[in-house]
């Protein structure tokens, strides 16, 4: 059986590309990666896919963990609130370019405040290309959305005389204010970006969404030979994580993850679907099974389709290599990615 044809058998396989499988066990036979339940067996060959994730009802044994690293296949484990663990092989094409790591440095030092400016930059016309989506499909009312471009278009006018890293980050913290505040409007349970641990059902898909794209930019940094910890908008000092994937996630946030949170979130919350799709408690906010296996499928599945020509992962990548090309000095400035939505992208529907 082909690969593509796999999808038609259900569950446990949520996603052919990347794989993200759930409710199995995993074990290698020869050149295959064996998906298996009490209900059926698939093999997948492993030159089928480049990636693996890994929901909670998985089983997989350390043998079968060696033989997806022998073949150079990263494996991205999720847990109930996100991206919890990625395991990269030590293979070549995960190593770090070493003359890219050294301009890299070297961008840091001398050109910092540029390359911030130009993520922000990116960061924020995208908030404000959300706000003008959530009004058109009626989620946010207009006057609640005017309001909120208001101060995202100041912040913006803000970061054009922004000098300091500090000055940068407090344009791009205005903006995501806003348009919190804006959903704070539309959702009483909503009081604002809450963390660790998500108290609500909307921060919990926010931290769920926001975990998978820090996941696939540590893998598109790496394969695009970038220093991952080398970042410029977050600070790479004192912490042990890869803070330029938070940079670069950002961008696309607003297009991706804090769309895909905010509609699913309206959605359920229309259907009087909360209580029973998340467990929440003074612990935590969480999705519920089979919600969880059913959410993170619709939302690889969105980020598989095309928008001007590209899946999101492909924009994601060519980002990082984009970066990459400026840090090298082949191209003369970093322009950050714009969500240029066209009508007939189609929407996340539960």
């Amino acid at each position: 059986m082909r690969f593509e044809d796999f999808s038609k058998l259900g569950f446990p396989i949520l996603s052919e590309k990347p794989l993200v499988v759930n409710n199995c066990a995993l074990s290698v036979r020869g050149k295959f990666l064996i998906v298996s339940n009490e209900s059926f067996t698939i093999p997948i060959e492993f030159r089928s896919f480049d990636e693996l994730w890994i929901m909670p009802d998985t089983l997989i044994s350390g043998l079968t963990l060696h033989v997806l690293a022998k073949y150079g296949k990263a494996v991205f484990i999720l847990g109930k609130s996100g991206v919890s663990s990625v395991l990269l092989p030590l293979a070549t094409k995960w190593f770090i370019r070493g003359d890219a790591a050294i301009s890299q440095v070297k961008i840091f030092t001398t050109s910092r405040t540029f390359v911030a400016r130009r993520i922000v930059e990116g960061i924020i016309k995208n908030i404000r290309l959300l706000l003008n989506y959530l009004a058109s499909k009626n989620i946010l009312e207009k006057d609640s959305v005017e309001f909120a471009k208001k101060y995202v278009n100041r912040a913006l006018e803000r970061l054009d005389s922004a000098i300091t890293i500090n000055d940068i980050v407090s344009c791009e913290a205005e903006a995501w204010n806003f348009l919190y505040l804006a959903l704070s409007e539309r959702f009483e349970f909503f009081t604002g970006r809450i963390r660790r641990p998500p108290r609500d059902p909307l921060n919990a898909l926010i931290s769920y969404f926001n975990s998978i794209l820090y996941g696939l930019f540590i893998r598109y940094i790496l394969k695009s030979g970038l220093e991952p910890t080398v970042s410029f908008v977050h600070s790479p000092y004192g912490y042990k994580r890869f803070a330029l994937a938070f940079d670069l996630k950002d961008i696309f946030a607003p297009a991706t993850s804090i769309r895909s949170a905010i509609v699913i979130t309206h959605s359920l919350y229309r259907k009087g679907l909360l209580r029973e799709a998340f467990e929440c408690s003074e612990k935590g906010c969480y999705l519920k099974e089979p919600y969880r296996s059913r959410i993170v499928q619709k939302f690889f599945n969105a980020l598989r389709r095309k928008i001007n020509g590209y899946s999101y992962f492909m924009w994601m990548y060519k980002e990082c290599v984009k970066l990459r090309e400026f840090i090298l000095g082949r191209k003369d400035s970093f322009e950050p990615w714009l969500w240029r939505r066209k009508r007939t992208e189609r929407e996340i529907i539960l």
